[in-house]
């Protein structure tokens, strides 16, 4: 009995897949795209950000970039002027103590 029944659907499976990729039966049409319709009008600051949006953040990212980098050259050359400023003060302090120092050994 079991028998029976797997032959009766492997009979049945083997029609409906001959029958489903027969050349006899006409071919559907896909539909065409189509794209929806847009539902508002755009905004027009949103098209004009959508436009110049990039290159308005590439200039600003830049000129973040030179500032820093403006920024830290300033710093640095300001930073090694105050170097020598201290330097040049020390050495005339240390020269005045050796003065002084010689000054007192010969009284």
């Amino acid at each position: 009995m079991l028998s029976t029944i797997l032959r009766a659907s492997r009979i049945q499976t083997s029609r409906s897949s001959i029958a489903a990729f027969s050349t006899c039966r006409p071919l559907r049409q896909q539909p065409i795209y189509q794209p929806p319709t847009p539902s508002e009008p755009d905004n027009p600051h949103r098209a004009f950000y959508k436009s110049f949006g990039r290159p308005i953040a590439k200039v600003f990212f830049m000129a973040l970039f030179t500032y820093q980098v403006l920024h830290y050259t300033w710093m640095r050359l300001e930073a090694m002027e105050e170097k020598e400023e201290m330097t040049a003060e020390l050495q005339g302090l240390e020269g005045q103590l050796r003065h002084l120092a010689k000054s007192t050994k010969k009284a």
